[in-house]
């Protein structure tokens, strides 16, 4: 197994499961670690988006891709791994693309069986 330059370590934004990029810096917890086993599918969908994103849950209605500095082009493929991880689906790149929007990502999420 080859090892990850620790320059390259430590430009990478910690995923889920993933060692620290330093030894100063913490891993980041999994979502599902997170979260409480009585969650509805809506809330965890919320839960993602506010922490992702550190917005308030007022603020969902309305929120557009790139309408917030963290929600940019990175920050949008965090939010679709993390999707895919706690739903257990695999999104297609035309919806990766398509999912603009807090309420968009709704419709997009029915499509794989998703019931919020």
């Amino acid at each position: 197994r080859e090892e990850i330059p620790s320059e390259i370590l430590s430009a990478m934004r910690p995923r889920c499961g993933a060692e620290p990029a330093s030894a100063n810096s913490a891993p980041r917890f999994c979502f599902w670690r997170e979260r409480k086993p009585d969650m509805t599918n809506l809330e965890k969908y919320d839960h993602l988006f506010l922490t992702s994103f550190k917005v308030k849950p007022e603020d969902l209605p309305g929120l557009k891709y790139q309408g917030i500095p963290l929600w940019d082009s990175l920050g949008h493929m965090d939010l679709m791994g993390d999707l895919e991880e706690t739903f257990g689906i695999s999104l297609g790149t035309v919806d990766v693309l398509d999912f603009s929007s807090y309420e968009k990502g709704k419709e997009i999420l029915a499509k794989y069986g998703v019931e919020l």
